[in-house]
């Protein structure tokens, strides 16, 4: 990618923001080429850093964005929104006698035993939450009719409250959102620039607490997100001549259009967790990993899932600051520990972790930028992992500021010596991911000694072979360029939609002609979504069907995909959910009646199969010398053989103790540990667990 290429359809680029560093990946698709960017992201103006580090990634192959087929973006944006509490003023208009559905919650409570235990604070006040006369019966049937007079009333009172956004949620308008989309056109007559959410568009399934939940975050963080990503896109198309196709990562594995997100911002509340998440499935379909466990550290957070068989688990349900949102995403767990996470000592007088992160402003300590406070970077750099030099030389390290940093505020509190202190925050940090990990493995009967760990993000190959050593994981994975992963996942991301209606029958009294009719009617509304596409993408989309069923009489569903063969369906479906819940719960009740709850159709077009791969030096296998480096379980120094990555050939091989050096981040090989690279360029570690 010397040149500009003769094929502009062939050029992808992928970006993915995070709250340290925003990355991008440049695709050739005709050559197989890649290039690499790496630059600080811009808090507050995130599509600062977007258009900064795709310049910087196009430069480098002499293009713009001119000529840039495709756009995928991964982004944090609507996450960070509800983590920060910046959301916007929202109303909330619902039924008559439903005002506080938000506040009466589940009697289910986040810990147990916590005798001062708090509900989660509602995103709206009671105050700014309307009651409307209206009703529907559990069939949809309108018992009470809207009463609009009321209704505008309500809408001028949030208006003269200062709402920006307002969330409409009735009762039972999953089944007929006639109310709700009439009270939509009542408030644009009467607040055209409010933004709304209507319950039926947003999450049109039932149970109310959930409902209204997932419903009011949507309008929380409309605003923001929606002219986020509108000024993005129109700053690339305006001021940049991008003419291609944009796309943004969603929260359930796949991607849509930017229009679609913006309209839907909920569904991208996980799309920078999952884009990782993406391309690690990815990965290991590629090298055939039959079971792998992915870490993504990056420089805010930390977030494991599980892949078997290169398909992620995907849930219908998270919780977003302790608020439920109802929505498809993959199952993955994320925890404050990324390499910008804070160190500090509580009021007891323990070392601590998090939640509050340096940032890409002022950054860790070492970074030179202002930060004065010890992170999980600055701890590394203490150890010895770090080189001086940081993303091809643009960054260079303060290593004196890291000590500094861990000396003053960890070390002399604590009576330790600043390395002694590093590694109690090294070992925290390893403790905390250990847990994320096993929530994914052994919490839900999966052995992760049986796995493979694909280590990833800046942070994340510096921690993974230690993680694997206490987890008695054989193998790790670090693939090239390992902290441009997740910008990578956003290129290799499918184009996937999905819909769902619910759908209260009971299996063995539903007719093949009730189920197909519902499902017809979803595929019909799920393809008009996909209307922009280009016909040659249409033609290769792949509609697959899904039901949520559950025994008769329990509180909660599985989702499992419809039998392809009409013939005896009903059984071959009842048998695969009595395996599912096996599999998930260890028990099952084959014989025992069950119930649909929801139907569940999903569009997507898979990529095409790309490798990651770094173009570099001539491979020589040269090494970089040595450098002194500290490592848990020993009191000394161990010399450690230092290796630049884009050097090495496949086939080679090294024992720790050892660092590989590249671009984007730095890999530690611990001491008895050794390390090759394969075919594909990743680097595979093989783990001698010290404990064995």
């Amino acid at each position: 990618m010397t040149a500009v290429t003769e094929d502009p359809a062939g050029i992808r680029l992928g970006i993915d923001v995070g709250g340290t560093f925003t990355d991008a990946v440049l695709w050739d698709e005709s050559t197989g080429e890649m290039r690499f960017a790496k630059v600080l992201s811009t808090p507050g103006k995130f599509a600062d850093a977007v258009i900064n580090v795709a310049h910087e990634v196009l430069d480098q192959a002499g293009l713009t964005l001119k000529h840039v087929a495709r756009l995928v973006h991964g982004s944090t944006v609507a996450a960070n929104v509800v983590a920060e509490r910046r959301g916007s003023k929202v109303g909330l208009l619902t039924t008559l006698g439903f005002r506080d559905v938000l506040e009466l919650q589940r009697t289910r409570r986040d810990v147990l035993f916590d005798l001062y235990y708090e509900k989660p604070k509602p995103i709206v006040p009671r105050y700014l939450r309307l009651e409307v006369r209206e009703r529907m019966d559990a069939t949809g049937q309108v018992l009470t009719p809207l009463d609009e007079t009321a209704a505008r009333e309500a809408i001028r009172r949030l208006k003269s409250e200062g709402c920006r956004s307002i969330a409409v949620c009735f009762l039972f308008s999953f089944l007929n959102p006639s109310h709700e989309r009439r009270v939509k056109d009542l408030i644009d007559e009467e607040f055209p620039e409010a933004y709304v959410s209507l319950s039926s568009n947003v999450n049109p399934e039932f149970r109310e607490y959930e409902r209204t939940s997932t419903t009011v975050v949507d309008a929380y963080i409309r605003p923001e997100v929606t002219a986020y990503y509108n000024d993005l896109e129109q700053r690339l198309r305006g001021e940049h001549g991008f003419g291609g196709r944009f796309d943004i990562v969603h929260s359930g594995g796949g991607v849509m259009a930017v229009r679609d997100a913006a309209d839907r911002p909920v569904k991208t509340i996980e799309s920078g967790p999952a884009a990782g998440a993406i391309a690690a499935a990815h990965i290991s379909r590629l090298t055939g990993i039959d079971r792998a466990i992915a870490l993504d550290m990056g420089g805010t957070t930390a977030k494991a899932c599980l892949i078997e068989n290169g398909r992620l688990k995907t849930v219908n349900i998270l919780k977003v600051e302790r608020h439920p949102v109802r929505a498809p995403l993959i199952d993955l767990v994320e925890i404050s520990g990324g390499g910008g996470t804070l160190a500090w000592i509580d009021s007891s007088g323990l070392l601590r972790l998090g939640p509050r992160s340096a940032g890409a402003l002022p950054g860790p300590a070492c970074y030179g930028r202002g930060g004065e406070l010890p992170t999980i970077t600055d701890a590394n750099v203490v150890l010895g992992y770090y080189p001086v030099h940081l993303t091809g030389g643009s960054m260079r390290l303060d290593a004196g500021a890291a000590r500094r940093a861990v000396r003053e505020h960890i070390g002399e509190r604590l009576g330790m010596t600043e390395e002694q202190a590093a590694l109690g925050i090294l070992r925290i940090a390893n403790a905390d991911m250990e847990g994320a990990i096993r929530l994914v493995t052994t919490q839900r009967g999966i052995d992760p000694r049986l796995c493979t760990l694909i280590g990833f993000g800046g942070a994340g190959p510096v921690h993974a072979a230690f993680l694997a050593q206490q987890l008695g994981i054989p193998k790790v994975l670090i693939p090239p360029a390992p902290g441009n992963v997740n910008a990578f996942g956003a290129l290799v991301a499918e184009t996937r939609y999905d819909k769902l209606a619910t759908f209260y029958h009971y299996l063995n009294e539903v007719t093949d002609r009730e189920t197909d009719a519902a499902f017809r009617h979803l595929e019909s509304d799920l393809l008009q979504s996909l209307a922009d596409l280009p016909a040659s993408d249409r033609s290769l989309l792949v509609l697959e069907r899904f039901a949520d069923i559950r025994y008769v009489g329990q509180g909660y569903e599985i989702t499992v995909p419809m039998p392809a063969s009409r013939s005896d369906w009903k059984a071959q479906l009842a048998n695969a959910f009595h395996e599912a819940h096996q599999a998930q719960f260890k028990h099952a009740a084959p014989g025992s009646p069950l119930q649909f709850v929801a139907l569940r159709t999903v569009a997507s077009l898979a990529p095409k199969p790309v490798h990651l791969r770094v173009a570099g030096k001539a491979p020589g296998g040269e090494g970089g010398g040595t450098r002194p480096a500290l490592f848990p379980g020993s009191d000394r120094h161990r010399e450690a053989s230092v290796w630049e990555r884009v050097a090495l050939s496949a086939g080679w091989k090294v024992q720790g103790p050892a660092i590989v050096e590249e671009f984007s981040s730095t890999t530690v090989i611990p001491p008895g540990c050794g390390a090759e690279v394969d075919s594909l360029g990743n680097l595979l570690i093989h783990v001698r667990n010290p404990l064995q």
